[in-house]
Formats: C-alpha cells, sequence, structure tokens
C-alpha cells in the first residue's frame, strides 16, 4: 500500500512511535489503515463501527482532517488500495488484544439470532439489530429510525423478531396502528430488500 504523512492530535489518543513533533501533532507515516487505525476514525479500534465504504472512505480522505485528531494532504484511493486497506484492518483485528477483542455490548442484552447461511450472528432489540461476524466483531447496525425508502417509517414502533424461513432472513417490525410488516435482510450485502405486505 501506497505511504501518506499524517498529523496526530492529542485527542487521537494514540500512544504509539512516531517520527517527529510538530507543535501539538505527532508526525507519521504509514499507509491509510495505519491513519485509520492510529486516530481511531470510524471508531475502528474498539469496533463500535462498520468499515467504511470506499465512497465514505475517500470523502473523508479526501477533506484532509478529522476533527480534533488527525490531518493529512487530501487524497483518494481506488478500489485495489480499498481491498488491500479492508484486508490490513482485519489484520489489526485479528492481532488485537483481548481486551480490543471484547464482544460488543450488544451481546449482553437483545435476542440472539444466528445465520443459517453464513457465520453471522444477530442481536435483536427494539430499535437496533447489531450484526456481528464469526470474530464477534460488529459490521452492520441496522436502526429501526434510519431505514431508507420506508414511507412508515415514523409509525415503526419496533423490531419485534428476525428468523429464518423460506429460505431468506425475514425482520419483523411492529407498525403503531398495524400488525406489522417484514421485510428480507440479504445476508449477502447485508441489504433490506423485499418487504411483505400488511400482516
Amino acid at each position: 500500500m501506497k505511504l501518506h504523512k499524517y498529523y496526530l492530535l492529542p485527542r487521537s489518543n494514540y500512544n504509539g512511535d512516531y517520527e517527529s513533533k510538530n507543535g501539538n501533532y505527532m508526525v507519521k507515516t504509514g499507509t491509510v489503515a495505519d491513519l485509520i487505525k492510529d486516530s481511531t476514525m470510524f471508531g475502528v479500534i474498539n469496533y463500535k463501527m462498520e468499515t467504511p465504504t470506499l465512497d465514505v472512505l475517500n470523502e473523508t480522505l479526501s477533506s484532509g482532517r478529522w476533527p480534533q485528531k488527525a490531518k493529512w494532504e487530501p487524497f483518494t484511493v481506488d478500489k485495489a488500495e480499498y481491498e488491500e486497506f479492508k484486508q490490513k484492518l482485519i489484520e489489526f483485528r485479528l492481532n488485537a488484544s483481548d481486551e480490543d477483542k471484547k464482544e460488543y455490548n450488544c451481546t449482553k442484552y437483545g435476542r440472539h439470532v444466528w445465520s443459517e447461511m453464513n457465520s453471522n450472528e444477530y442481536y435483536i432489540t427494539d430499535d437496533k439489530i447489531f450484526v456481528l461476524d464469526e470474530n464477534k466483531y460488529l459490521i452492520k447496525r441496522i436502526e429501526l429510525r434510519k431505514m431508507e425508502g420506508v414511507s412508515f417509517r415514523k409509525n415503526a414502533m419496533s423490531f419485534y423478531d428476525m428468523r429464518f424461513e423460506e429460505g431468506h432472513m425475514w425482520i419483523y417490525i411492529d407498525i403503531k396502528g398495524y400488525y406489522g410488516r417484514k421485510v428480507i435482510l440479504d445476508e449477502e450485502t447485508l441489504e433490506l430488500g423485499e418487504w411483505s405486505g400488511w400482516m
């Protein structure tokens, strides 16, 4: 991967080696993955956020800064570099300390559902569904109030069930004033798909 110079502020909580100091900044040279990890952008070090998409990553990198944590000369990455970036994050996670690899707090509450298609696990609460991979890393958060293209979203009261049937993983949603609806979760892309009629 290409190397980039970046500047870390104390608010990044970085405590590793660096090349020099420039005022309050610690100056380092590293890969995109190093920059993301060292600055804790996207919460990557504590696994509380998903890996950013290529578009989101490039939007951030082209801005040249992450408020109160880091700055760098603006740049973008191509698809090949992005795939390398994702692989590097996986390596960081696999080599993380036991403390960093603790299961996300969602495993302490909510109903537990296992995928029948892959190694993912789901934890469903009233307003969120957390998707964890086989290493217990959070890879997707589905929020009731942020579902796109849902005309009845403001009347959605809660997620109330999630189960595999007829070859699909279905998410059940309780709708105010109605019996409810269900939607297919594509277990490869983790995107919402076909909606049922009113139940």
